[in-house]
């Protein structure tokens, strides 16, 4: 049986809501708290593999621009350098299974992937 992965900030009142849908549905599925472990460059190809998206559209933008980053969006190699110095800029809550994947904003789009 393939296992959910939830990368998510237990500070984001988001991340928490997804939680609390897993929970209530009964899902099984492990945490990845990303502020706290350590975001490989190998994990994160794979994680934008998940998605279906390029580097650039898993950027908190606002808190880029909290850091005054003159970070080039459309160098995904850069993009995948800064997410890995400064994990805040990833996007979350986002709920993985097999090779798909879905940001959870609104908390709700979990329901999406299970």
């Amino acid at each position: 049986m393939s296992e959910y992965t939830l990368i998510f900030n237990k500070q984001c009142s988001k991340s928490r809501g997804a939680k609390e849908i897993l929970d209530s549905k009964g899902i099984e599925y492990k945490t990845i708290n990303y502020l706290d472990e350590l975001l490989t460059e190998g994990f994160l190809r794979d994680l934008f593999s998940a998605l279906k998206l390029q580097p650039k559209d898993v950027i908190r933008t606002k808190e880029l621009a909290s850091l005054n980053s003159d970070l080039d969006l459309e160098n995904s190699n850069a993009v995948i350098q800064a997410i890995i110095k400064n994990p805040i800029l990833l996007e979350r809550p986002i709920l993985l299974k097999d090779k798909a994947g879905v940001i959870a904003r609104p908390p709700e789009k979990v329901l999406d992937l299970i």
